[in-house]
């Protein structure tokens, strides 16, 4: 059997830069708890895979480590050195680990159904294949969903509001407002100006952005929304100003999408992966849930857990 240390713990949590410092009692036991339940599951992997006899090579070990150093966010090798040092962590250990880790997960990919044999107990072990039916149901059952675009325009706003009753306050807002389309001429950063001089609530502090709208929206006023579903409306058109109620408008057309049914031509690829990946999920989870069913673990409270997890029923934080 294999004893899992509190060093081994603790150096995955170190491993995910996981700060203890300001977390509750609860949420600093949920974190021990789940760093013990992945170090089981990977000592379960790795001796299924060493039992398999699946042993990566080395240029493939290299690729993957490095394509995991950068997917954790070092600009560099030795910016992730430099990390493990600072972690009192040591590199030819993490090193080992994540060979080890990486074998477990060929030989996994293998009997998960992706991948040739590797050896001669490592041979796919389910069906990850779809069929053209599969893939015409996905897409009609989808279809409303995923594959209809509807009619939206992606839109960005300045709003001047005037007290409402002073024509002299509503004649300077009027002058603002016609200012910033002069600034926009001379090529002005819309997303500048509206920090600077919007009034409008959700917008403000994201340079205007306020994202997709579909017709009848109530983010912006019907009248708004007549000109910019408008035919003559185009993509990159700055519309205003608008008057409407006690405020002046500018509204920038960002992007558009006509309302469109996909063909399934289009998206079959997308489709037949996207299965596939289900299928192949739902077969990792029951490998793993069969070595687990074999395996020798303790305290029971742990091989629960490591159940939870598997059919995520684990709590998250």
């Amino acid at each position: 059997g294999k004893v899992i240390t509190r060093w081994e713990i603790e150096k995955t949590i170190l491993e995910r830069k996981e700060d203890l410092s300001n977390k509750s009692a609860s949420d600093v036991d949920l974190i021990y708890r789940q760093a013990l339940v992945k170090r089981a599951e990977a000592i379960m992997l790795q001796q299924a895979t060493v039992g398999a006899g699946v042993a990566i090579t080395e240029e493939e070990f290299r690729n993957r480590q490095l394509d995991d150093i950068s997917n954790k966010g070092y600009a560099t090798e030795q910016e992730f050195k430099s990390f493990l040092e600072s972690r009192n962590l040591k590199e030819e250990e993490v090193s080992a680990d994540f060979r080890r880790n990486a074998d477990a997960n060929a030989w996994l990919t293998t009997v998960g159904g992706y991948g040739s044999a590797r050896s001669a107990t490592a041979r796919p072990q389910h069906d990850v294949t779809v069929t053209p039916k599969e893939m015409r149901d996905f897409y009609r059952k989808h279809l409303p969903e995923i594959f209809q675009t509807r009619n939206e325009v992606k839109l960005s706003v300045i709003q001047m509001y005037f007290r409402q009753g002073s024509p002299h306050d509503r004649s300077l807002k009027e002058q603002s407002i016609r200012g910033l389309i002069a600034k926009l001429e001379t090529k002005a950063d819309f997303a500048v100006l509206a920090a600077r001089s919007s009034d409008h609530p959700a917008t403000k502090d994201k340079g205007g952005a306020l994202g997709w709208v579909p017709p009848g929206s109530d983010s912006i006023p019907e009248e708004i929304d007549k000109l910019v579903f408008a035919a003559s409306a185009k993509v990159g058109d700055v519309l205003g100003p608008i008057e409407e109620g006690s405020s002046f408008w500018l509204v920038r057309i960002d992007d558009r999408h006509a309302e469109r049914t996909i063909p399934f031509d289009e998206v079959q690829e997308r489709i037949r992966r996207q299965i596939s990946s289900t299928k192949f999920n739902r077969a990792v989870t029951q490998v793993k849930l069969e070595l687990l069913r074999n395996a020798s673990i303790s305290p029971p409270t742990l091989r629960r857990d490591l159940e939870d997890f598997l059919l995520n029923r684990m709590p998250s934080r």
